[in-house]
């Protein structure tokens, strides 16, 4: 949650938004790695946020 506190503006915006769903959703292992390449862009996280969320990603083999 680090990345997103600097982007919302308190806790609930980002609780409320897209991206922590989408984000959370991969997260619980929802998702697949070819359709996380496609959106991750728009997710805003940096490089560091986004290797570290294709490895949870690729960690379930999908």
């Amino acid at each position: 949650m680090g990345e997103f506190e600097k982007k919302y503006i308190n806790s609930k915006a980002f609780i409320s938004s897209t991206v922590a769903a989408r984000v959370n959703g991969y997260i619980k292992g929802c998702g697949t790695i070819a359709k996380l390449e496609e959106e991750i862009d728009s997710f805003n996280l940096s490089a560091k946020g986004k290797k570290r969320l294709f490895q949870i990603v690729e960690g379930y083999g999908k």
